[in-house]
């Protein structure tokens, strides 16, 4: 089934661009005239210790190194306007010990693959203020968002359509029907974490608008059903309070509800869950808090491959979206926006949750993750490509394992048209 979708999808992208280069000579010339090719080299390593009474019990890590390609047409001059995008990915395993989740891992062989890659296509047609894309997408929304963390990011392979017919408003909606993880080159259903592609569904669609009401106030609204899944509604809104020329005040409430949907393959499925966050930014200086509640049956339904859960104001290393959870979390950042470290920056998140249910009559469970990060983004000329993100995350939980988690990610980026 996988490589069935595999090649269905190259063959979609191969005959549409054959299209495109064998149509008229001025829609050829308008197609290459507006397109442009970029990418990133990346290196990434991941060092996590697992502990037992605070001494070191296992370790897993690895280290990596790849290059991300992305090549976009420009459109026909025709009513439908069409043109198309490539995107090319490979990762070289450099070492490893065990699966930390970042590389293809053989359960045969209990080894990671010693490399991996990807090749995709994407069609897009526009008229006026509406854009369709149809193939690889790399969607940011409630209902999907990409996992970008590791080595190579997740892709998934579906239809969306993006218009906006006035100023401040989008409206967006679409369907899913595969995906390839973070750590993977093959497409899979959607099925969630913990279970197998045989509970999964090849059918995730969704509908959403979002309209900025004003220059400082933006409302989202999503609803979306993994056919046999789940069904799942979101609404979200946050405004800024512009306190003097350097100094905002940010407030987000969002609200999300999950249910079951059809054939129930992953079983029974009843979550709701809020969350808020206050903050303050400054120039240099942003310091904010936000807490979340989970209530309902179960927790909140996470998909396979680390799906990010972008949307829960909490989301780290851990979601902290268990089954009656209540979570806080408090963070501080600083940015030197000025001299010889220009664009380098520094965080400190604390988080906790309690009030876990683990639904076998124990007592309530409780966990926390603390993240230190240091980010590094030039802003002179001749170093302005580089990318540097170091990322040290204790999480500590009463009903789970103790980790201890570093992650060190190089990025550099170029552009060839």
């Amino acid at each position: 089934m996988n490589n069935q979708l595999k090649v269905i999808s190259f063959n979609i992208s191969r005959a549409f661009i054959f299209f495109l280069f064998f149509t008229a000579s001025q829609s050829r010339a308008d197609v290459i005239d507006g397109s442009h090719l970029d990418g990133q080299f990346r290196s990434f390593s991941l060092d996590r210790n697992y502990l037992k009474n605070g001494s070191v019990k296992n370790k897993e890590g690895s280290y990596s190194t790849g290059i991300l390609i992305n090549y976009s047409s420009g459109y026909t001059d025709t009513f439908i306007a069409a043109g198309f995008d490539l995107d090319a990915q490979y990762a070289v395993r450099l070492s490893s010990t065990g699966n930390d989740g970042s590389l293809p891992f053989n359960t045969e062989t209990n080894k990671t693959s010693p490399h991996y890659s990807r090749l995709g296509g994407t069609l897009k047609f526009k008229i006026k203020d509406t854009l369709l894309k149809v193939g690889n997408v790399q969607p940011d929304n409630p209902l999907l968002a990409t996992e970008d963390t590791r080595m190579l990011p997740s892709i998934a392979q579906g239809a969306i359509v993006e218009s906006r017919p006035i100023q401040g408003l989008l409206l967006s909606g679409g369907q899913f029907w595969s995906q390839v993880t973070r750590q993977s080159s093959n497409q899979e259903k959607f099925y969630l974490a913990g279970q197998t592609e045989y509970q999964g569904s090849n059918k995730l669609t969704f509908a959403g608008v979002e309209y900025k009401l004003t220059p400082e106030t933006d409302f989202k609204e999503y609803y979306g059903v993994l056919t046999n899944i789940y069904r799942q509604n979101y609404s979200g809104i946050s405004h800024i309070f512009n306190l003097d020329d350097s100094l905002n005040l940010n407030l987000s409430a969002r609200y999300n509800q999950f249910w079951k949907d059809g054939d129930a393959r992953a079983g029974n499925i009843d979550n709701r869950s809020y969350g808020l966050m206050a903050g303050l930014a400054g120039i240099s200086h942003s310091i904010a808090f936000s807490y979340q509640r989970m209530l309902g049956e179960t927790g909140y339904p996470q998909l396979a491959g680390d799906t990010p859960l972008t949307y829960l104001v909490n989301y780290g290393s851990l979601g902290f979206n268990n089954r009656d959870e209540k979570s806080w979390s408090v963070r501080y950042r600083y940015v030197i926006h000025a001299g010889i470290l220009e664009g380098l920056g520094a965080g400190l998140r604390y988080s906790r949750g309690t009030n876990i249910n683990l639904g076998n009559g124990s007592a309530k469970a409780k966990e926390s993750e603390t993240d230190i990060s240091l980010t590094y983004h030039p802003q002179k000329a001749e170093l302005k490509n580089l990318g540097l993100t170091l990322l040290y995350v204790p999480v500590r939980q009463s009903a789970g394992v103790d980790v201890n988690t570093l992650r060190l990610l190089l990025t550099y980026n170029f552009s060839i048209l």
